[in-house]
């Protein structure tokens, strides 16, 4: 959403156009916590670590929460949520990450660490599960493809273009960094990209389901 973005009635219309089962919102701080404090009455269920340093983070649902963790991959310290949603099905693994970008070599290499040890970390889970967030890479990055291959996922995008979500102003001549990647479990009904909001990302709006018959 951008932290110091103040457009949060676009966000909350995009919300209220859209009427998804779970929001995730990253770079979220105490402002914008408190901005959206409305869609709580909707969205029961909800884990929030605001920060003021980009790598605020969050998740609201209208699924129930069963379980919760804040875990810290890689080496630089930014939070990533790990969540068990209750669905009609079974239970649900999400978890959203934000990795820091690679505008230095020690960001870089802290971003690949934290790609790497996600996918280790998905390795001793069974079930669907969603691993979404702004990565800061593209699909055509080697470490991302590790990801996917170790991690034994798919991104939502196959087969519906390559959907650019940032930078927000080049629309789509800008790059896919913003992804959502799937369990075999999990079936991709449709995925596009969202109106601008504001912020420097434009946001992922993706249907899934899922089975446990695989």
């Amino acid at each position: 959403v951008l932290t110091d973005n103040n457009d949060h009635e676009s966000f909350i219309s995009l919300v209220e156009s859209e009427k998804p089962d779970i929001i995730m919102v990253m770079e979220i701080n105490k402002n914008w916590v408190g901005a959206l404090k409305s869609l709580q009455r909707e969205y029961k269920y909800h884990t929030l670590l605001p920060r003021e340093d980009n790598f605020g983070i969050g998740v609201y649902s209208k699924l129930p929460i069963t379980k919760e963790s804040v875990k810290y991959f890689g080496s630089t310290g930014v939070p990533s949520i790990i969540l068990t949603l209750k669905t009609a099905q079974d239970n649900l693994t999400l978890i959203a990450t934000h990795p820091v970008p690679p505008i230095s070599n020690s960001y870089f290499v802290s971003r690949n660490k934290q790609l790497f040890d996600i996918a280790q970390y998905i390795k001793t889970l069974s079930g669907p599960l969603i691993l979404a967030g702004d990565l800061n890479t593209t699909m055509w990055s080697s470490h991302y493809k590790q990801l996917e291959e170790s991690g034994n996922l798919k991104n939502a995008r196959k087969g519906f273009g390559i959907n650019a979500t940032w930078p927000s102003p080049l629309g789509i001549l800008g790059i896919p960094i913003d992804h959502v990647l799937v369990s075999n479990e999990v079936q991709v009904i449709d995925l596009k990209v969202g109106a601008s909001f504001g912020s420097d990302h434009r946001p992922l709006i993706v249907d899934l389901n899922f089975t446990t018959d695989i």
